[in-house]
């Protein structure tokens, strides 16, 4: 299952300091249960997601990285909160060749890492688009395994 012409996910940024407490909070609001958090040295950031529900929190760690500079950066310009919509899409490169033809400067397309701790839950491409409607942009296709999201009729 994938989402296609529709919001994916949304993204949250938040101070190391805060970030735990938000979470405890958005887990209390929203009824949702989110995996343990996945802190990724190399790149410089934490990160927190619930895959059934489209909510991911994230914070740069304290060492600025090409990675979490964009988060650093975030945080100083606008604080803490929401960050980024991810708006799935039915063909990422076709997508990403409109948006070309549009004049929009797409970033390259990436996708899982043969060790991330969701590949059982989710195949993850997407493409960053940067800051429009003052928020940052990202078009993905994103299929989710059997049974990750529930929807009913």
């Amino acid at each position: 299952m994938k989402f296609v012409n529709r919001i994916d996910h949304i993204t949250w940024v938040f101070h190391q300091q805060n970030i735990e407490k938000n979470v405890a909070y958005m887990e209390r609001f929203f009824d949702v249960q989110f995996d343990p958090p996945r802190i990724d040295e190399t790149m410089g950031f934490i990160m927190y997601f619930c895959w059934e529900s489209g909510l991911e929190v994230v914070c740069p760690l304290a060492h600025e990285t090409p990675f979490n500079k964009t988060l650093h950066d975030y945080l100083a310009l606008r604080g803490e909160g929401l960050m980024s919509v991810i708006f799935g899409v039915k063909d990422l490169q076709k997508t990403r060749e409109r948006l070309q033809q549009e004049g929009f400067t797409p970033g390259e397309m990436w996708g899982n890492h043969p060790d991330s701790p969701w590949r059982d839950k989710v195949t993850i491409r997407e493409c960053d688009l940067g800051m429009h409607l003052n928020t940052y942009m990202v078009f993905s296709e994103i299929e989710y395994a059997d049974g990750v999201v529930t929807i009913e009729e």
